[in-house]
Order: C-alpha cells, then structure tokens, then sequence
C-alpha cells in the first residue's frame, strides 16, 4: 500500500480551502466597490456600466455581452436591493438587442432618479479597507439597504368577478365530466352560480 503523508496532504488541502475563501472575500470587497462606480456613473449620465453588471449578474447575454445563459450571480438579490434604494424611481428591463442588455425607464415626475443619501451609504462601504470590508450578504448591508416589497395593485370589482367566474368554472366542469352534464345545463349552472356569488353593491 503506497504510503500517504497525511501532513503534507491536509496542508495542500488548507492551501486549495485558503485560497478559495481569499477568492471569496475578493469577490465581495469588490462587488462593493464596483456596485459604487457603477451606480456613481449612472447618477452621472453614464448608464452603461450598471446595466453591464445589472446583466451578467442575471445571468443574461447581450450585443456586447457572452456568457453562459441563464446562470445567476449570487451578487444579483444584493444589487437588486440597491436598486431599489439608490434608483427609487428607475426601472430596468431586459433588452437583448441592447449593448449591454438593459433598456431603462426613468419616472419623469421624479426631481432626480438617484436617491443620494442611498449612494452615500454604498459610498461609505466602498472606501473601506479590505479587512474592514463588509459583506453584500451581511446583517449590516440588509439593514442599510432592506428588501423593499411591491405591493399589488388593489383588485376591481370586475377583476374579482372573472375570478369568481373561472372558479366556479372550474368546479362545474368537473362536477360535468363526473356526472355527464350537457353543454347548457354546465352554463346554466355557471351562470347561477356566478350571479350568487358576485358581491352585491
């Protein structure tokens, strides 16, 4: 049996764990300080960058863009977070025919797209030394820049009615698959039972 030096092997197994735990940290430190020349330059006119960054976290392609399709960064629920703080009033699509894969939609109504306390916040985390660093995945990035949720829009009488409607529709034609109802007793049924079941005024 060959003999095994299991010293040397747990300390070139500590080297590969080291190296890629350095690499990780890297990649943090420098999706902080990217994100902030990113989000900089757009407050400046210059969408490009963000929208770069904005697409290959998504895992997307674009004209000026390759990659492998559909492989997500983790880096992209910590960038979503920030756009929704430092570009409040900013919305970005999908665009493949794009350069760099995302077309833009600025509330008009709004004095400024940049929410500039926001950017300062990012700003403050990007000029911090490596060691001192914090994580995009970290308590203290979520409490700076928490997950805003979006609320939906209230329901109309006539989108609660349709509802109700493709309920009862639902249930009926089961009910005349099982029992062999015709076509107008099914909407007959329909019918009465929708009528019974819309909210009164």
């Amino acid at each position: 049996m060959e003999h095994i030096d299991l010293n040397d092997e747990g300390t070139k197994a500590f080297d590969a764990v080291n190296a890629w735990i350095a690499d990780a940290k890297a990649g943090e430190y420098g999706f902080i300080r990217a994100a902030h020349v990113a989000f900089t330059q757009f407050h400046k006119g210059n969408r490009d960058p963000l929208a770069k960054l904005l697409t290959v976290a998504s895992g997307k392609k674009a004209k000026r863009i390759r990659l492998v399709e559909g492989n997500k960064l983790v880096y992209l629920a910590p960038l979503k977070r920030l756009c929704q703080h430092i570009l409040p009033h900013v919305k970005a699509k999908y665009n493949a025919g794009s350069d760099f894969g995302v077309a833009w939609t600025v509330d008009k109504s709004a004095n400024t797209p940049v929410n500039e306390a926001a950017l300062d916040t990012l700003s403050q985390y990007a000029s911090l030394d490596r060691d001192e660093a914090i994580s995009p995945f970290s308590k203290t990035f979520k409490e700076a820049f928490p997950a805003i949720k979006s609320e939906a829009p209230a329901k109309t009488e006539e989108m609660k009615r349709a509802e109700a409607q493709a309920k009862v529709a639902k249930f009926v034609e089961k009910m005349a698959e099982e029992y062999g109802f015709g076509p107008f007793v099914l909407k007959h049924m329909i019918d009465a039972k929708t009528q019974n079941e819309e909210p009164a005024h």
